[in-house]
């Protein structure tokens, strides 16, 4: 599972947008679930710490906290999850070449001030990640990815205890450290 992380000061604009990110992920079958998702940027580091590398995380700039803002926050995130995907998600359209400037490699700047763009641009930005995560991951063999009719299942293979064959015919089970 690709875990997803929020971090947005507005209570309201925080339910919603994990809302969306959620009926993105149910409606397109991803293996992808919302971890995290809280106003205190220490909060997501501290959920990142159980976690394998490679998340999502959706960022606002101002988060109303003194220590960090969305760009200090991207850099303490890079530096624990190099190949994470950044997405800013603000209502500062000023700032999108800051994210340029700290070199933070971010997927996407998306700005909160039109709903139903913003939600094509969140199923975009997901359909990406597992587009790479599809073409890229399993050639670096950090995933194995196994699709099952509908749903498509990545698990990173750290997390791999064993693999055993099932009593059905042609059926695989994948014991794991995580869900």
């Amino acid at each position: 599972m690709i875990p997803i992380y929020l971090c947005e000061d507005d209570p309201h604009f925080l339910t919603n947008l994990h809302k969306e990110i959620a009926d993105c992920i149910l409606i397109d079958n991803y293996d992808m679930a919302v971890v995290c998702a809280t106003a205190n940027p220490d909060a997501l580091l501290g959920a990142m710490e159980d976690a394998a590398a490679g998340g999502i995380y959706f960022l606002d700039i101002d988060l109303g906290v003194q220590d960090y803002d969305g760009f200090e926050l991207a850099k303490a995130i890079r530096r624990r999850d190099p190949s994470g995907a950044i997405i800013f998600v603000t209502s500062h359209g000023e700032l999108s070449m800051e994210a340029f400037r700290n070199r933070l490699e971010a997927l996407d700047y998306i700005l909160k001030d039109d709903m139903q763009a913003l939600t094509g641009r969140l199923r975009d930005c997901l359909r990406s990640v597992q587009q790479r995560l599809l073409q890229h991951g399993a050639a670096l063999n950090r995933y194995f990815t196994a699709q099952v009719f509908d749903t498509i299942y990545t698990i990173p293979i750290a997390d791999i205890l064993y693999f055993e064959t099932a009593a059905a015919q042609h059926r695989l089970v994948v014991h794991a450290r995580k869900d």
